[in-house]
């Protein structure tokens, strides 16, 4: 991996209003490859309780 990939990946994402805005979190990042999750909480609940599928595209 270019040495500080993480920490840039990193420190961008938390640039991200909306990541932050949502609780989402970078958990796996790797050269190609980046986890971001989602909790799931009221505030990405459709009317009956479902995520709706567009957070997990």
């Amino acid at each position: 991996m270019v040495p500080g990939f993480a920490e840039r990946m990193h420190a961008s994402f938390l640039h991200q209003n909306a990541m932050s805005l949502i609780k989402a979190s970078m958990a796996v990042i790797e050269q190609g490859r980046t986890e971001i999750h989602l909790p799931h909480w009221s505030g990405v609940e459709q009317q009956h309780g479902w995520c709706t599928a567009a957070w997990s595209a």
